[in-house]
């Protein structure tokens, strides 16, 4: 036997047995998961707007809405739009809801993130937490239908 007629041998039993077939979809499986569900790093250690500033004692006013809102319109396309359309973040996911039809508030979106969507194993829990939960969570209920 030939080293070209064992290899078309272990491709023909390979190929029999569905073990290549079963692998690739293992791979893309994999693959979708990691691109359509994102990753964070937050810690939850940020501060808040209402925090005392170091320097002075005062109070941070909330001047920082509009850069919370960025992070959490950002935070959202990276992490989230991958699944879920959202038109003013410019997604267009169909793996979740449609978040302009369902008009969430913000308390339904941030549960949703705690808990993984619905419950159902579709999303995974906790994909954000900390300040960019509820930023992610204020941002899609002031914008979604919108």
């Amino acid at each position: 036997m030939t080293s070209n007629d064992s290899r078309n041998d272990l491709r023909a039993r390979i190929s029999r047995t569905g073990i290549g077939f079963l692998f690739l979809i293992g791979l893309v499986s994999v693959a979708l998961f990691a691109a359509g569900c994102g990753s964070s790093s937050d810690t939850g250690s940020s501060t808040s707007g209402t925090e005392a500033t170091a320097d002075t004692g005062a109070k941070a006013e909330p001047a920082d809405m509009a850069a919370s809102a960025g992070e959490g319109k950002a935070s959202f396309a990276s992490t989230c739009g991958g699944c879920h359309t959202l038109k003013d973040a410019g997604t267009k996911g169909a793996a979740g809801p449609n978040f302009d039809d369902l008009k969430p508030d913000k308390a339904k979106v941030a549960a949703a993130i705690e808990k993984g969507g619905t419950g159902s194993g579709a999303m995974p829990k906790g994909l954000l937490t900390g300040d960019k939960a509820d930023q992610v969570a204020e941002y899609v209920s002031s914008v979604a239908g919108k």
